[in-house]
């Protein structure tokens, strides 16, 4: 008797150390986002669009209220889409000047660009407002977090770098007015605001703890341009010219390089469904780069289009990545 119930525990021993050792190693199906990283840097998992409706260059995507918006220079300035495949053209969203950007605060959807523009919508840009600041000549960027909007831009001909902030998108406060120094991207994230590009130097990392009102320069340790910024798992992770990355996991206070990969400029990144994805190429070659890394932004896995569509950046929704360039846009599979 005694032998029978030492033969069935010594089974269930077994059954159960065997459970801990696959639990341990993911459940036997893998890490979620090893998967999702295989998945984006697999060609037949992308489909091309060569030309949406007249043309438009598209300088920036991203994904709000159910849907994603592209928005650019061309005819029609700003596109959206459900699912990032079939896109439609916002009413008289023709004569909006050149936009480069948008955010949105989860009630109204601000977007900024050429001649100091500005255009404010609650209803999904199907109507909206066109302001401008007073402040700059034009706008490069605008990002929302923690209650308030932020945006950079350049006075006449560039000679300085402004940074200002909004609590409506319609009314605007200048915070930083400095000299030969471009910010083309603000993303917030763990409490802080980090903004990110170049200056006489080179690349420039800056960080603000107080809803943009005062900045602190980091330290990079790298000499190239800073393109974009994307915040996710408690990191930052910015990108730039010749393949640069950086990653940052105390709130932009110091930074680390990785290797991305490439040496062409990575023009756009964003975080989605656990992994970091990026954007890059080079428009001599006809090269189009998708960069995807799924343990915060140290290790990188590249796949190269052939292709033209110079892409600028991406964004992530409703289970897809959509990246948009001058030329076209490139939709991934849903995940």
């Amino acid at each position: 008797m005694r032998a029978k119930i030492y033969c069935g525990f010594s089974k269930l021993c077994q059954l159960l150390v065997l459970a801990i050792l696959i639990s341990s190693c993911g459940g036997g199906g893998g890490n979620p986002s090893s998967q999702i990283q295989v998945n984006l840097v697999s060609k037949s998992n992308w489909h091309g669009v060569d030309e949406l409706s007249n043309s438009p260059q598209l300088h920036a995507v991203g994904y709000a209220d159910n849907l994603f918006f592209a928005v650019g220079i061309g005819y029609n300035y700003i596109q959206s889409s459900a699912d990032g495949v079939t896109w439609s053209i916002l009413t008289n969203s023709y004569d909006l000047g050149n936009l480069k950007d948008f955010a949105s605060n989860g009630n109204e959807l601000v977007a900024v660009g050429g001649a100091d523009t500005v255009i404010t919508s609650d209803d999904n840009f199907s109507t909206f407002q066109t302001y401008h600041s007073g402040i700059v000549e034009y706008f490069n960027t605008v990002s929302y977090g923690n209650g308030i909007f932020i945006a950079s831009g350049a006075t006449s001909y560039g000679e300085s770098c402004v940074i200002m902030t909004s609590t409506d998108g319609i009314h605007w406060t200048s915070r930083l007015n400095q000299p030969l120094l471009w910010i083309f991207k603000i993303v917030y994230g763990d409490g802080t605001f980090v903004a990110v590009g170049s200056n006489e130097s080179g690349g420039i990392v800056m960080t603000s703890v107080d809803n943009g009102t005062t900045w602190v320069t980091r330290q990079s340790g790298l000499s190239n341009s800073f393109s974009d910024i994307a915040y996710g798992h408690n990191t930052f992770v910015a990108v730039g010219g010749g393949g640069a990355i950086l990653t940052s996991t105390d709130a932009g206070t110091t930074w680390t390089s990785s290797p991305s990969g490439t040496t062409y400029g990575i023009n756009g990144i964003t975080f989605g469904k656990g992994v970091f994805a990026a954007v890059s190429g080079d428009y001599s070659s006809h090269i189009d780069q998708i960069l995807v890394s799924n343990d915060n932004g140290v290790h990188w896995s590249v796949m190269s289009f052939t292709g033209q569509y110079w892409l600028n950046k991406i964004a992530y929704g409703n289970g897809r990545f959509v990246a948009v360039g001058n030329y076209g846009l490139y939709y991934s599979d849903t995940f």
